[in-house]
């Protein structure tokens, strides 16, 4: 029997000796009953085309239990992949996935395309390495494994894998012994990408589906003894087990498996009467040797015959399930007496057809007795004269394949209801998603008690888990008919009448009157408690909220507190009240002459939508904006730009359900798009006086004037800069920035609340004059020392002129002459005059003047007597 195995499933069961890998090669081995099996895989697309064609050497060295060399050789050498011929001769292999593999190393029109994440080269290596570590036969193929028949039983190997030029090697050490596998260390893991998550193997699969064979088995700890269980799907395997019979493998350590047992159904001496007490048993007996003529009759066709086996499958599973007996004599049970307490045993149950030893039964069983507990989570629902129970499916499925349960009205004399026991089946179109058994009693109110009993694979019966309850009376009492209801304006009052049923249950206790504002909403008690003779009644709508739609039923109550509801009527109570208009609404007109208009809801609970009305003014009578009702609080539409008006006026009012329209909001004024630019400023002129330049105009005669804006240009500019924007009724402006000598020009337009412009106005220009009255020298002073006038005084130039250089001039007299031109004294502050004489009287006067020409006026006239 040979067995092959993926890496994770090795990795977690059975114990790694050793393994030494490279980056470039993963390495696994792993022993069958004949051999060793070891193969590798390159670990990228490049290593892989590099060493194909140079092929790897094999080689075996034989350790001593402590890892020490002993012997050592080569085994294979140039292990390379065989050619196309040899793949098209054993395509059939690997489950004829040996085919494809060929056909994407030679066949170029055989070729899977390259996607967004792999090329073509990473495509192919990803198809072949997956099956590589599926099938040794494949990896043979490809020189990537070897098997080694020649390799002695339970002695320690290493074997080594190098390329031939030996850059790459790896190796890896194992016992052959049965049952022992090694494999490459758990911190490394292959992963390959394909397609839509497929590998060739799973194509196979798809393409052609089969059902694995296999056998399933349990077991269960005595402490003297275990008993084993076992089942499997296949009829025709059961068949073969039947003759061959069933091998049962037991150990202690994962690593050597001991056959203790060969295990066959009873030989047709050995179905006696004594088994008759057991109707399980009979049926086992009845299935191995009851129907061999019906089984064998000639004329029956294959599908016929196969339904037969596997009905008989199908029963003997069952028969076992249920039957320690029936499982000993179909041969589904062994009892393992040569067991220790508290040891932890593994059994592997086989037969003739297991390929693989994951498709044999395998249990783990540890030897400490186990208790069969009750049935958990046992629970009571109490019907009308019926009684549910209810237990936990996912608590005791794994514990109990069928039930018995008992009934009792004392709690001492107990009926099994289920003689033939209790079995649940389900389907995955017919789930279960808990136990459930309803059992009809005679009457409500009595106490009744139940014992549920969980009997095991085993054939063993557990504990009893016990519960009580009584059935309650849940019959409603019957409804009534529903008559004539109307509202009534003379009283202000909703009448509701209905008919009484011919014969009301005899526990009945009274009727009620219920109501709701919507049809299917929740109906709350609007009446007391009425007789079982009242057939109407009356509800007052004073100081009630009408504004809302009445719906009502009449309920019928018994003493157990069960109900019964009649179908509905409707009374339409007319509202006339109008609702209440939107309290805010606001609008404008954009840019693309849309006008939007909003508005808030009002505040009556039954409007069902509004209606817009606009007018060119206030007076006339407003027309409306929407031909079908708006459901919400606000509207756009395209406004035609062609209008004299300037402004548009909206209002709002409500409609209810009733159809009724309230009044009209407040009139709203949204303006228009101006197009039209304001007319010009006019009179615009400009001065030059003291403090500046004035500037002085008439305002635009446009009423939507918003603003104006005035603009200015130094002569040594191109470009007019912003001198200031105005509002809408200034009319004058003083440049005070404007300097001496220098020439400025105006402009002024007018903008209106549209954003229009108006055309500019004249363009003035004007020089602000040097202003020569101001240009006056300060604190002139003058004194006689020793035949010499000495002078001083300050000035300040002007901040308008910038840049220009002054000196000053003295002026001279004597006697009462009036000062003329005397001297220019450069810009020095001070002077001294020493032309003078003695008696006489001289006056002294001191002006500025700029190099352009500018001058000041004369100062203050000083005089002095010369001693």
């Amino acid at each position: 029997m040979k067995h092959i195995f993926s890496i994770y499933i090795l990795l977690s069961t059975f114990q790694i000796l050793s393994a030494q890998n490279s980056l470039e090669l993963f390495l696994q081995a792993q022993t069958t009953e004949q051999s060793v099996e070891v193969f590798w895989i390159p670990m990228s697309p490049e290593i892989w085309e590099q060493h194909r064609t140079s092929g790897y050497t094999v080689t075996r060295a034989e350790l001593s239990d402590n890892g020490t060399p002993i012997s050592s050789e080569v085994i294979h050498t140039a292990m390379i992949e065989k050619d196309s011929i040899w793949f098209i001769n054993n395509a059939q292999l690997a489950n004829g996935i040996m085919d494809p593999i060929g056909a994407l190393l030679y066949d170029t029109t055989f070729q899977f395309p390259s996607n967004d994440l792999l090329d073509g080269s990473e495509m192919k290596y990803n198809y072949i390495m997956e099956e590589v570590r599926n099938y040794p036969e494949i990896a043979n193929a490809l020189g990537l494994g070897f098997v080694d028949n020649t390799a002695k039983r339970d002695v320690l190997y290493r074997y080594t894998i190098k390329n031939i030029d030996s850059s790459i090697e790896a190796s890896v050490e194992l016992l052959n012994s049965f049952f022992s596998y090694n494999t490459y260390p758990s911190d490394t893991t292959l992963a390959f990408s394909h397609p839509n998550d497929l590998s060739l193997s799973d194509m196979y699969i798809k393409a052609f589906p089969i059902e694995q064979e296999y056998i399933r088995a349990i077991g269960k700890a005595y402490g003297d003894s275990i008993v084993i269980r076992w089942g499997l799907n296949s009829p025709k395997m059961w068949e073969t087990a039947k003759e061959t019979g069933f091998e049962v493998y037991r150990t202690l350590d994962a690593t050597e498996y001991e056959l203790i047992a060969t295990v066959k159904p009873w030989a047709e001496t050995e179905i006696t009467e004594a088994i008759a007490y057991d109707s399980m048993a009979l049926v086992a007996a009845g299935i191995l040797y009851g129907q061999d003529e019906y089984n064998t009759e000639a004329g029956r066709s294959v599908y016929e015959q196969n339904s037969i086996f596997e009905n008989n499958l199908g029963f003997a599973l069952m028969a076992a399930e249920r039957s320690a007996l029936a499982a000993e004599i179909l041969g589904f049970r062994y009892v393992d007496k040569d067991v220790n307490p508290d040891d932890t045993y593994i059994y592997l149950v086989s037969t003739d057809g297991v390929e693989d030893m994951w498709d044999a039964g395998k249990a783990t069983i540890k030897n400490i007795m186990e208790t069969l507990t009750p049935p958990s989570r046992l629970q009571l629902t109490p019907k009308d004269n019926s009684i549910r129970l209810e237990w936990n499916k996912e608590e005791n499925e794994g514990r109990f394949s069928s039930y018995n349960i008992e009934k009792s009205e004392d709690g001492i004399n107990y009926t099994s209801l289920t003689p033939n026991k209790l079995v649940f089946m389900e389907t995955a179109e017919l789930p279960l998603y808990r136990y459930v058994y309803t059992d009809s009693v005679a009457n409500n109110g009595q106490d009744y008690y139940y014992r549920v009993y969980g009997y095991d694979a085993f054939g063993e019966v557990s504990a009893p888990a016990e519960v009580k309850g009584q059935a309650v009376d849940l019959t409603p009492p019957l409804v009534v008919d529903m008559g004539f209801s109307e509202h009534r304006r003379d009283t202000d009052e909703i009448y509701i009448s209905w008919e009484l049923p011919e014969a009301q249950h005899a526990d009945f206790d009274y009727y009620q009157v219920l109501s709701s504002d919507e049809s299917e909403g929740i109906y709350g008690a609007l009446s007391e408690p009425l007789g079982n003779d009242v057939t109407e009644y009356k509800f007052p709508l004073k100081d009630i909220d009408t504004d809302r739609a009445f719906f009502f039923k009449v309920q019928s109550v018994d003493k157990n507190g069960n109900i019964s509801q009649s179908i509905l009527t409707q009374v339409v109570v007319p509202d006339l009240i109008a609702p209440e208009p939107p309290s805010i609404i606001n609008g404008y007109v954009d840019s693309f002459s849309f006008v939007h208009v909003e508005w808030e809801h009002s505040i009556a609970k039954d409007v069902q939508g509004y209606w817009l009305y606009w007018g060119n003014d206030t007076i006339q009578e407003m027309s409306p904006v929407n031909a079908e009702l708006l459901t919400e609080n606000y509207y756009t539409y395209y406004l035609d730009k062609e209008s004299l008006s300037k402004a548009i006026y909206f209002c709002v009012r409500a409609q209810d359900d009733s159809y009724n329209r309230g009044l009209i909001s407040e009139i709203i004024e949204v303006k228009r798009l101006d197009y039209n630019a304001p007319i010009t400023p006019y009179e615009f002129y400009t001065t030059s006086g003291e403090d500046g330049i004035s500037i002085t105009w008439e305002l635009s005669p446009s009423e939507d004037v918003e603003g104006q804006i005035l603009y200015k240009q130094h002569e040594s500019e191109t470009d007019w800069s912003l001198l200031d924007s105005l509002d809408n009724i200034t009319q004058e402006y003083t440049d005070q920035v404007a300097e001496y000598g220098e020439d400025y020009s105006y402009f002024i337009l007018a903008y209106d609340d549209s954003g229009n412009v108006s055309d500019t106005s004249v363009v003035r220009t004007t020089s602000v004059k040097f202003p020569n009255e101001e240009a006056l020298v300060n604190n002139f002073s003058i004194s006689n020392e020793s035949r010499t006038v000495r002078m001083s005084w300050d000035y300040q130039s002007d901040p308008k002129v910038k840049g220009i250089s002054y000196q000053f001039e003295v002026y001279k007299s004597d006697g009462v002459g009036t000062p003329s031109f005397f001297r220019e004294v450069g810009s020095d502050k001070t002077f001294m005059d020493k032309e003078v004489q003695s008696k006489v009287i001289y006056n002294y006067a001191i002006r500025v003047r700029y190099d352009n020409g500018w001058i000041g006026d004369l100062s203050e006239v000083k005089s002095v007597m010369i001693q």
